[in-house]
């Protein structure tokens, strides 16, 4: 009885391959040789290829797309709209300060309206007269006390009165405000004084007269007040305000 010999693994592949070895090799040179290799690999490159695209535009569909165009544009827009808004603010502000300093202006001017009313308005009777300028035929200083010293009775060169002695240059009634009163000028202690009443009320206002050209100023007065002579002998009243009032010769 013949013995039975069972065919190996190693004896198997290698039947595989000398069968399977020629198909391949005719059959690629048959795909070559006829194109359809060609066609084969270009379908499949074509296929990979749509593949990796499809995958790319998906992947951009998930993400939005930028640009360093657009980004810098809307930067560029934020920064202008800010800086716009900044200005915007910047005026409002300016814009209310004017108001405010423009407010101010207007309570000063209207209070300072309401002073001038109250001190300046001299009586309605009266009209403001131009004011004199020096001329040797006005009444001066040195007329008035020559004309007390007559009144007197005495002269310079045989005058014996005391240093504290009063003489009187001269008096004026005045009318101002509504108020009546007297001015007195005289000297006394080698300074020449003014007196002022008025009816009704029991103070007496003393001040020292100066003479400063055709001015007769009234000194450390905090409203500047000045007198000036006419040529008749009365006298009228200024202050830094202007003129006030004129005041009528007595004696």
């Amino acid at each position: 009885m013949k013995a039975k010999y069972k065919m190996t693994g190693c004896a198997r592949f290698l039947i595989f391959l000398i069968i399977l070895v020629p198909i391949a090799y005719f059959g690629s040179k048959y795909l070559r040789d006829s194109g359809t290799w060609d066609k084969i690999r270009d379908k499949v490159e074509n296929n990979d290829k749509n593949s990796v695209e499809r995958t790319i535009e998906a992947r951009n569909e998930r993400i939005e797309p930028t640009s360093a165009e657009d980004i810098t544009a809307d930067e560029r827009y934020g920064r202008l709209r800010r800086a716009y808004d900044e200005q915007e603010e910047i005026i409002k502000k300016q814009e209310r300060t004017i108001l405010e300093l423009q407010a101010e202006i207007d309570r000063l001017k209207a209070n300072q309206g309401t002073q001038s009313d109250q001190i300046n308005i001299p009586p309605a009777s009266q009209d403001e007269p131009t004011p004199t300028t020096s001329s040797s035929d006005a009444p001066s200083l040195d007329d008035l006390l020559r004309e007390a010293d007559s009144n007197l009775g005495t002269s310079d060169s045989n005058n014996t009165s005391s240093t504290t002695s009063r003489r009187s240059l001269g008096k004026w009634s005045f009318s101002y405000s509504g108020a009546n009163g007297e001015l007195e000028f005289y000297e006394q202690d080698g300074k020449v004084l003014s007196r002022i009443t008025v009816e009704g009320d029991n103070r007496v206002n003393i001040n020292e007269i100066v003479l400063s050209g055709d001015r007769f100023l009234v000194r450390n007065s905090p409203t500047g007040e000045y007198y000036i002579l006419r040529n008749n002998g009365d006298l009228d009243a200024y202050d830094q305000n202007g003129f006030q009032t004129t005041c009528r010769r007595v004696n």
